[in-house]
């Protein structure tokens, strides 16, 4: 349930910017709606795919036991829990994160003992920062980067 969830909500979100940008160039003009070229999802998925192939066990640990400890049954309920709130937000055309709805989750299990201390709010506070950081970095990386095209030499 979790990898339909999965695919139903974050290939949408990674695939409905590239499709405003490819229709516009493809079109000239800006649209309000257009159709998505199945090509366009095959290239997506396979991206998402190699990304989480080459990364994805780093997000896998820090979801794993540095959150909270795991078990068989904590482990299911985090997924169900995230897999139907990500269903249900895509029902309702929300986009949402699936990585922090899973870690959302994972405090809310870890949160069921009654107790603080089960939370490791260390591991959570380097996952809030990343979240934080990762507009105005990509914010600056986008920056430089048109700076550079903008400023290369042309013939």
């Amino acid at each position: 349930m979790m990898s339909i969830s999965h695919g139903s909500n974050d290939v949408a979100n990674a695939v409905g910017p590239w499709a405003a940008a490819y229709q516009t160039y493809v079109a000239g003009a800006v649209a309000t709606e257009s159709d998505t070229p199945a090509w366009l999802f095959a290239v997506a998925a396979l991206l998402l795919g190699l990304g989480f192939w080459c990364y994805g066990y780093h997000i896998v640990r820090a979801l794993g036991n540095k959150i909270t400890q795991m078990s068989p049954t904590r482990g299911f309920a985090i997924e169900l829990g995230a897999a139907i709130t990500i269903l249900i937000a895509s029902r309702l055309g929300l986009p949402v994160s699936t990585t922090q709805s899973l870690v959302g989750a994972s405090m809310g299990v870890a949160l069921m003992n009654y107790d603080l201390g089960a939370v490791n709010w260390r591991q959570l506070g380097f996952i809030f920062i990343g979240w934080v950081l990762t507009l105005p970095c990509t914010a600056l990386i986008s920056g430089l980067l048109c700076l550079m095209a903008l400023n290369t030499p042309h013939f």
